[in-house]
């Protein structure tokens, strides 16, 4: 199963990343049981993003290894949407999620969810919060990473950004796509946008 090549790669790369990441990391399982991915709700399914090869050159020597697993199986993981386009506009379009690991699969692990998030040049993630606490590691590309607690910063390759629970957080591409690993402290929950102020 690909997830199960790209399982180990990810360990690696977030045990690379800093005292934060590795504490991501630890919880979970170094060789997990594994099954399907966990089924696409209908209507959020999303083609495999393209140009992952491309984008997975810009990737640092801590990154490579799990950015080209990624472009190479991408084909084999579950790609995905959490927004209709009636609720998230052309960023539903642009975006797209795979799941590694989680409760439900496919990699088996109780300690949260993992995932790879790919989004497209030129798209804004809108401000959004969820309970669980999260870490971004960058595996190629960059992206400008906002939070409630961080002031606007271009983040690339090797970068990583934490997110406490409930902060509420967004990211721009411009001219570049970003491929991001994404875990996730805490079960699966789709994010609530931040509301604007009228």
């Amino acid at each position: 199963m690909s997830v199960a090549a790209i399982w180990p790669l990810m360990r690696a790369a977030l045990n690379q990343a800093g005292p934060v990441a590795q504490a991501f990391a630890q919880p979970l399982p170094d060789a997990p049981a594994m099954q399907a991915s966990p089924p696409v709700p209908q209507g959020l399914s999303r083609p495999v993003p393209s140009g992952l090869l491309a984008l997975a050159q810009t990737a640092t020597a801590t990154t490579r290894d799990l950015a080209f697993a990624v472009a190479r199986h991408a084909g084999a993981l579950g790609w995905r949407s959490s927004y209709p386009v009636d609720e998230a506009g052309a960023f539903a379009g642009g975006y797209a999620w795979a799941p590694l690991g989680g409760p439900d699969g496919p990699a088996i692990c109780a300690a949260g969810l993992v995932s790879i998030m790919h989004v497209a040049p030129g798209l804004g993630y809108p401000p959004h919060h969820h309970a669980p606490e999260e870490v971004y590691l960058v595996l190629c590309g960059q992206a400008e990473f906002r939070s409630d607690r961080q002031p606007a910063r271009l983040l690339g390759a090797g970068a990583l950004c934490h997110h406490a629970p409930h902060e509420t957080h967004s990211l721009t591409t411009s001219d570049s796509a970003v491929l991001v690993l994404s875990v996730w402290r805490g079960a699966y929950q789709k994010s609530d946008f931040a509301r604007r102020a009228a």
